[in-house]
């Protein structure tokens, strides 16, 4: 099959979806807006609360609630006391907090949805020596992950380049992929935030309601516009997980590990640091495992005019699986909070 055919498949694919997905109702949604190509200045991330999530009709007895509400949605991992997953569990075995505060949950999903996922790949000078094994991991995370996904690559160096052609914003095929991660020759500095901002930015703008980035760097900011703290600020508006894999060199004095931790912890995803390159397939894997394992919920929160930061908390218990371990976003800035992240303990320099 042609580049040409495969995109063209992926699209179809896409459509369908999208279609199915509706349910019936008519299309509101914008069309996705062509590759931008580079973008040095990354646009603004939304705000990750869902607009008018439609949900069942209430049951007898109850009353009822208007659709075209504001929801909070929440993408969460649970793991037993070994580290395996734990499939299998009910909307009853789940607590959401919000500020300490118990929260009625709306949304309750256990299935395998595809998701929106950015691939960023540092293609700095310093990565010369790593390209072929992160290449082959980037392949073997999409073997792993939902077919349905849509997936982007951003490479960045000096500046941010996306890796698929102008006017093709996703790819769900292996080999559009691997173009798109070869696509940049690896020289420069490393402008990780902007890359950061930009991938959250191009992931709002997929059709699906869950959306991820896995980051591949070997080393800290450099040379972007924009501050760690602005970064901090746009993911706890967005609803994107965020999985990084840092190569770190102790003698480098731009690495910063602390930032990119906190950043996983913030929205709910995991840091790895591997000790050797050839680990790098293993842990995309784990990471595709990971995303494909996770459940949704979602709330509806009281929001009462406050614009603030708030924390969010979620509990599992279940008989015979022990004590489990969830993993969520740790909270998210209100709609009308200012473009400041919250201070929870770590800002600044990180190391």
């Amino acid at each position: 099959m042609t580049r040409r055919g495969r995109l063209f498949g992926c699209a179809l694919l896409a459509g369908a979806i999208a279609l199915a997905a509706q349910d019936g109702e008519p299309a509101t949604s914008k069309p996705v807006p062509s590759n931008p190509g580079t973008s040095p200045s990354p646009p603004p991330v939304p705000f990750f609360l869902s607009p008018q999530i439609p949900q069942p009709p209430p049951p007898p007895g109850k009353a009822d609630f208007s659709t075209d509400v504001d929801m909070v949605l929440l993408d969460v991992s649970v793991r037993d006391s070994k580290g395996g997953f734990v499939g299998g569990l009910k909307r009853g075995d789940f607590q959401i907090f919000e500020n300490g505060r118990p929260q009625p949950i709306q949304t309750f999903n256990t299935e395998d949805a595809p998701v929106t996922v950015g691939i960023l790949v540092d293609s700095s000078r310093s990565m010369r020596s790593k390209r072929r094994e992160v290449i082959t991991a980037a392949e073997s995370f999409v073997k792993i992950s939902n077919p349905r996904d849509e997936i982007f690559v951003i490479n960045f160096d000096d500046k941010i380049s996306f890796g698929l052609p102008v006017g093709t914003p996703f790819a769900c095929q292996i080999p559009d992929l691997r173009d798109a991660l070869m696509s940049s020759p690896l020289d420069g500095r490393t402008a990780l935030y902007d890359a950061v901002l930009a991938g959250l930015a191009h992931a709002s703008e997929g059709k699906n309601l869950k959306k991820v980035l896995l980051l591949v760097t070997d080393g800290g900011d450099n040379q972007s516009t924009h501050s760690f703290d602005e970064v901090l600020a746009a993911a706890q508006k967005s609803n994107a997980t965020i999985y990084v894999i840092g190569f770190f060199d102790v003698a480098d004095q731009d690495q910063n590990p602390g930032m990119l931790r906190r950043l996983a912890k913030e929205t709910g995803g995991s840091f790895y640091q591997p000790r050797q390159v050839n680990d790098i397939v293993e842990l995309a894997e784990q990471v595709a495992r990971d995303i494909r394992a996770r459940y949704t919920l979602g709330y509806i929160p009281a929001l009462n005019g406050a614009s603030r930061y708030r924390t969010l908390k979620v509990m599992a218990s279940a008989p015979g699986h022990g004590r489990l371990r969830v993993k969520t976003r740790e909270g998210y800035l209100a709609p009308g909070a200012p473009a400041e992240a919250a201070n929870t303990g770590l800002r600044g320099s990180v190391r």
